[in-house]
């Protein structure tokens, strides 16, 4: 007996759906990610969208040699659309199409008051992507192209903020409810892939150590109110203000980390740690008078550096940064002004000079970049006027080095929020609150390559501009799964074939234009050592690996199992999470026999092929009859090698109806029917 396996998707019997978008979804982008089932036998594909059900105006009409496509033109805002697809097989379209999935594009949400418009000053210079801005005020988040077009955003209910995207597309940030800001990792699709169960400070949000979540909470203690030139006003309104008596709330921002269960691990507060006599002397006392509270510190930002097990905070109030060990919390070194400030008698790097700086991050090559506000810059740095700038510095020895320096033009001095990221292209991206709100990037010879303006004043609540990032595509979990030699074997069955020479191959296509680890498994529910596999690859952006998993040697149906089960996700994306059902069928074939495994496709309209087994060489030769009995064609004898081989009939001229097969062999005689439509 000669043994024939195949590998068939539980999930494909019928007809092959589209699995996302979903039927009614509805969709905060006018990029468009579609993905379908893969169907036997298939060259590639037709992807057509259109707003209406009879597809009456097509417009998009595409195709893809694998079941995927995202769609980057021609959707718009607040529209619904209808999307299908179809298989070439023979380079010919099928009769059918997959099911057609309707789907709705929801509101913009910036734009729909504003426009952003944008200046490119030099193509070549620009890095490409999508810029994605968090809106602190708004508490939501957007996304748009080069042309200021707004591509995606968080949606009119779902109060989300990004402060952070991490290297692979998550973004971080905080989602508001009711009072509460609770620290949030979530993705492009708006699923919430961690929430903190206490309220956090909205300005820092990240995960650290994998599954660990680091932010910052409010923490208040009682203290003095200073003497100063505010003392006269706070006296008028009933304090003592001596100076001696803990008489008013002061407010810091500690750092709190929990694990993956939301529970805390650790946290450190400043209250433990500084000292109460560093206060700014210069403008937060009098804010004090109207807030009822005293704005200490103003943390706004942090960042966990691996190497070092340590923590860099930045205090805006206190134009402070810290070093800050962790786990012990010591306190390794101040950065900031000189004593005469009243910020701290131990600071480092004193002559740097910034001052309410937003955004401290470390580089790769260990240098740091930071947003300096300039909120003190003439007193600090002796300016004219206040200057914001990009500070890029490296720290050896407690010295600091600045690396590049970049002073905001003309208008741009922002005195709150603001940031700063470095692209992969060594340009930097800024976003700024000032001057209406900017987004610029600048190259390191300090040339504006784009800019653009946000034109905050025209909505009714200024929108907070805090920080900008730039990404490849709002999909950095898009991969595709391809089993190779996927083919129809039998009616309405569907697989892969694999005869003595084939191993089972999966390729894996990256679409998600970021480099991606992959975790994946092919278990066997018999526990046959052979195919159970697990394993890691990487894939390099818009690449794709190709999975080989060799036959026994003893290749029966003895130790093939039942049921496989293909499992795989990005690392760093589990929520994209897919997984296929295998059974594994052994065909016993008498050796003097051949035998049809399918026709396809079946009804078909033009070309139709028969995948016919051959247990040993011999000549072949097709014989079509029609409905009322009658021989219309006879095929030439053809020389077939042993195993799998392929018969093609064209009808040509005949007429729609039914024909069946005749398939003759030097060992037998096998029939087959076929429905032809026109």
């Amino acid at each position: 007996m000669v043994k024939l396996f195949i590998i068939y998707l539980l999930s494909s019997f019928t007809y092959a759906k589209i699995i996302t978008p979903t039927d009614l979804d509805s969709l905060s982008a006018i990029h468009v990610l579609i993905e379908w089932e893969q169907n036997p036998d298939t060259e590639h594909y037709n992807i057509q969208i259109s707003k209406s059900n009879d597809f009456d105006f097509i417009i998009v009409d595409t195709t893809s040699n694998i079941p995927f496509f995202i769609c980057k033109d021609n959707l718009t805002w607040n529209s619904q659309y209808f999307v299908r697809v179809q298989s070439v097989i023979n380079q010919i379209p099928q009769l059918d199409f997959y099911d057609t999935t309707k789907f709705y594009i929801l509101n913009r949400q910036y734009t729909d008051l504003s426009t952003i418009n944008t200046f490119t000053n030099n193509e070549d210079e620009y890095f490409d992507g999508i810029t994605i801005l968090g809106l602190f005020n708004h508490h939501q988040t957007i996304g748009f192209d080069k042309d200021g077009n707004e591509i995606w955003n968080t949606g009119e209910q779902n109060n989300f903020f990004m402060t952070t995207i991490d290297n692979y597309g998550n973004l971080y940030g905080f989602k508001k409810e009711g009072s509460l800001d609770k620290p949030l990792k979530f993705n492009f699709k708006m699923d919430i892939l961690w929430k903190s169960t206490d309220h956090g400070d909205r300005h820092e949000f990240r995960e650290i150590m994998q599954n660990n979540y680091m932010y910052m909470e409010p923490t208040y203690q009682f203290g003095i109110i200073p003497i100063g030139s505010w003392t006269d006003n706070f006296i008028q309104m009933g304090y003592f203000a001596d100076g001696l008596t803990q008489e008013f709330n002061w407010k810091a921002q500690k750092i709190s980390l929990k694990d993956h269960s939301n529970q805390k691990i650790w946290e450190w507060n400043p209250f433990e740690h500084f000292s109460l006599d560093d206060f700014d002397l210069y403008g937060t006392w009098y804010e004090a008078i109207h807030n009822g509270e005293y704005d200490w510190t103003h943390s706004n930002s942090f960042w966990y550096s691996d190497k070092e097990s340590a923590i860099y905070l930045s205090s805006r109030h206190l134009s402070r940064i810290t070093k800050i060990d962790y786990p012990s919390g010591e306190i390794i070194w101040n950065m900031g002004p000189n004593s005469i400030h009243n910020l701290g008698d131990n600071n480092i790097c004193e002559d740097i000079g910034f001052s309410f700086q937003h955004h401290i991050q470390e580089l790769n090559d260990g240098s740091f970049i930071l947003f300096d506000n300039g909120n003190r810059s003439t007193v600090f740095r002796s300016t004219d006027v206040n200057e914001s700038r990009i500070l890029r510095f490296e720290v050896d020895s407690l010295n600091c080095n600045i690396i590049w320096e970049y002073t905001l033009p003309g208008n741009s001095y922002s005195n709150s929020m603001s940031g700063v990221i470095l692209l992969d292209n060594g340009n930097y991206l800024i976003a700024t609150r000032s001057d209406g709100g900017k987004v610029i990037e600048v190259n390191s010879s300090k040339e504006i390559v784009w800019e653009a303006n946000l034109n905050r004043e025209l909505h009714n609540q200024t929108p907070g501009i805090y920080r900008a990032f730039r990404v490849p595509s709002i999909f950095p979990h898009g991969y595709s799964v391809v089993f190779d030699n996927y083919e129809y074997f039998s009616e309405n069955k569907k697989g892969v074939i694999i005869d003595q020479s084939d191993n089972l191959k999966i390729e894996i296509y990256n679409k998600s234009s970021i480099g991606q680890k992959y975790s994946y498994s092919l278990s066997d529910s018999l526990g046959y050592e052979h195919y159970n596999k697990t394993g890691n690859i990487y894939i390099s952006k818009d690449e794709k690996a190709i999975l080989t998993f060799t036959k026994p040697n003893n290749f029966t149906s003895e130790n093939i199992s039942n049921n496989l089960i293909f499992e795989i996700y990005p690392a760093n994306h589990s929520y994209a999470h897919k997984s296929y059902k295998i059974n594994l069928l052994s065909l016993s074939k008498n050796k003097d026999k051949s035998q049809i495994l399918s026709t396809y496709p079946n009804p078909t309209n033009s070309l139709a092929t028969i995948k016919l087994y051959s247990p040993k060489q011999q000549n072949v030769s097709l014989q079509v009859y029609n409905i009322m009995g009658q021989q219309i064609e006879q095929s030439k004898k053809r020389f077939f090698n042993q195993g799998i081989n392929y018969l093609r009939w064209n009808p040509k001229s005949n007429p729609s109806g039914v024909y069946f097969f005749r398939i003759i062999t030097e060992s037998s005689i096998e029939i087959n029917k076929v429905i032809l439509i026109k």
